[in-house]
């Protein structure tokens, strides 16, 4: 995809869960319908999907409340995130005035992938999974677990993966970590700590890798990641004038600063 300068938004992962509210997507909204990137990234685990965890003692009643609930989630979270744009075209259709349709990708997580897991164990459930996941995904393009996207080459994708084809995760120097080992620009998700890092190649090309924290609930506390999430950034990075490779500038704008301006 190349298409000149771009602004591009990028929502590290959100993880829309029924154990807490989706306020925050209606706050961000508001921040999109004002600012109008040209383009809209979510690195992926926009839903959580808790009841599908390998490590979930209700994964197997797959029919039940908890997974409809977790998609319903998902559901909601796009409804909020989205209802502010929808307002402002309504407005711009009875001025007659042009409409704003930002480019929408949602690079699938691991978290959306239990979804595909759980689909080829379970044949019977097939086809309503992946119906009740395409529906959830709406009105984002989806972008299948680790495939990359490339936009004015940029490439971001869930996770960096490394020669064994696990996730880069160094807590220390990340953004270095995948810049040393891609050689070329990269956005990535997963590890939910803001970092950065940039340097020039022998041609004189500046290239960058970050990974953009996260967009979870303030209050949402993982099992697995109790004691370790301090580090963890929630908020939005959005990119300014990205072109080639790279970008004029970013502005890293925190959940609390979102929600304080337009809660």
């Amino acid at each position: 995809m190349g298409s000149g300068v771009t602004s591009v938004l990028v929502i590290g992962d959100p993880h829309a869960t029924p154990s807490y509210d989706n306020e925050r997507f209606r706050v961000l909204g508001k921040y999109i319908a004002e600012t109008r990137p040209d383009v809209v990234v979510c690195m992926g685990d926009l839903g959580d999907m808790a009841s599908l965890s390998s490590h979930s003692k209700n994964r197997n009643i797959l029919e039940g409340r908890q997974v409809k609930a977790d998609f319903a989630s998902m559901q909601e979270a796009n409804a909020l995130l989205w209802a502010p744009t929808a307002e402002l075209n309504e407005k711009a259709k009875a001025n007659h005035k042009p409409r704003y349709s930002p480019q929408r990708y949602l690079c699938v997580g691991n978290h959306e992938d239990r979804i595909m897991r759980v689909a080829e164990e379970t044949p019977a459930l097939t086809d309503w999974l992946l119906e009740e996941f395409a529906e959830a995904c709406q009105p984002w393009t989806v972008v299948p677990f680790k495939q990359p996207l490339i936009i004015e080459r940029v490439v971001f994708r869930h996770f960096k993966p490394n020669a064994m084809g696990r996730a880069v995760s160094s807590r220390d120097n990340l953004a270095r970590s995948i810049l040393n080992q891609g050689h070329c620009s990269q956005v990535v998700g997963h590890c939910h700590l803001l970092d950065f890092a940039t340097t020039t190649t022998d041609l004189g090309e500046r290239i960058f890798a970050m990974s953009p924290g996260c967009f979870m609930h303030p209050n949402h506390d993982e099992t697995w990641s109790r004691g370790t999430d301090g580090p963890w950034w929630r908020g939005v990075v959005h990119l300014h004038g990205l072109r080639a490779g790279f970008f004029e500038h970013k502005t890293e704008i925190s959940l609390a600063s979102l929600t304080a301006t337009y809660g």
